[in-house]
């Protein structure tokens, strides 16, 4: 018989519950599936030390390598799923890393292009202000001349209106030759 530690061992499970009956006490009477299998071996110990027998030894120690065996079974079967899971959530970390670096570039792109529209904006704004003031400026000297025409005599103003007409003497274009000409001087 060999000698072992007193003390309960440590277990996960009861053993004896996959197998009821089938190990049984020093005094070879079976357990039954509730009863623990080190009462009766702690009962009769002396001290610090306890006899258990040899069978009972490798019984237990045949349900540990059989219950190891299963765990490796399980594990062994798990590997290639928890495996594939493992890489799938590698791969959509990853993903995840790349959207976020793409999002970050594309709200500074939003900025570059929020910025740009501002000052395009801007630019407009000053660009519209400059075409008011230059029509308003083309305005006032459309009415100047018509102004000044009304002083020129008569001949003068039949003269801009006649075909072939519009030269001024001295070869300056003739006033109110911009509305004929369509804004051109006379010959271009």
């Amino acid at each position: 018989m060999a000698q072992a530690s007193c003390g309960k061992p440590e277990r996960s499970g009861p053993l004896w519950a996959r197998e009821p009956g089938s190990l049984q006490s020093p005094c070879c009477v079976p357990f039954s599936a509730s009863a623990d299998p080190w009462e009766a071996i702690l009962a009769s110990s002396r001290g610090d030390t306890c006899v258990v027998p040899q069978d009972l030894l490798d019984r237990l120690r045949a349900t540990y390598d059989a219950q190891a065996a299963e765990i490796e079974r399980l594990r062994a079967s798990l590997g290639g799923p928890v495996a594939e899971v493992v890489n799938r959530l590698q791969e959509l970390e990853a993903e995840v890393a790349e959207t976020e670096a793409r999002n970050v570039l594309l709200e500074n792109e939003t900025a570059l292009l929020q910025q740009e529209e501002q000052e395009l904006l801007r630019e407009v704004e000053q660009l519209e202000k400059l075409k008011e003031s230059k029509s308003r400026s083309a305005e006032e000297a459309r009415l100047q001349v018509e102004e000044l025409e009304r002083f020129l005599p008569p001949s003068a103003r039949e003269r801009d209106h006649e075909p072939g007409g519009g030269a001024a003497p001295g070869g300056a274009p003739a006033p109110g030759w911009r509305r004929r000409q369509g804004g051109r001087p006379p010959g271009v």
